[in-house]
């Protein structure tokens, strides 16, 4: 798995072995994503959660185009220790944050509000429903960000009102869906 762009561009990041439970995005669909996200925001200064995290491969793309953070968030303790592995090979300890825990564990108890928020559960998962609920009654996202949900072919269940379909893009047997969240009434666009 390598860096595409950015300060970071061409570094390799440390692979999961075969027994760990990860699916990394691929380059092709990273570098898909990465080259639509460049068109709808500058990364400069971004606040980013990467949900689902793995060896942060997204977070990371991020960082290196000028995040000024990155949260990452990864249930298992053992890719836990892989993404650390890619903070210290970075060296950018300082501009992350990595919760060891259940996705919905930390958006229960989470009270901060990203820039851009990228959700990449195994493809077998059944709690998107519950996943948009969460992001959106939270409003964990800022009404100009991005919520980015990599997933199937199969079509993601209908979100909450207060977030809306931006794009769907289909790369093989990955889809990507990015929302954006509709501001409420009265607040600062």
């Amino acid at each position: 798995m390598r860096i595409i762009s950015g300060e970071f561009g061409g570094r390799i990041l440390k692979s999961p072995s075969k027994s760990l439970p990860v699916r990394p995005t691929t380059d092709r669909v990273k570098e898909s994503l990465f080259s639509m996200l460049t068109n709808l925001v500058d990364f400069d200064g971004m606040t980013v959660c990467d949900l689902f995290a793995g060896t942060g491969s997204l977070g990371f793309e991020a960082l290196s185009r000028g995040a000024a953070h990155v949260t990452f968030v990864e249930r298992s303790a053992q890719v836990g220790r892989l993404l650390r592995g890619n903070t210290s090979l970075l060296r950018v300890e300082n501009r992350c944050k990595i919760w060891n825990l259940p996705t919905e564990s930390f958006l229960m108890k989470c009270d901060q509000s990203f820039d851009l928020i990228f959700a990449d559960p195994p493809y077998a998962y059944e709690g998107y429903p519950r996943l948009l609920e969460l992001i959106a009654e939270k409003q964990m996202f800022n009404v100009r960000g991005l919520l980015i949900v990599e997933h199937g072919k199969a079509p993601l269940p209908q979100a909450p009102e207060s977030l809306k379909v931006h794009e769907t893009r289909q790369y093989g047997d990955t889809s990507v869906t990015i929302y954006k969240r509709i501001p409420e009434e009265g607040e600062p666009i």
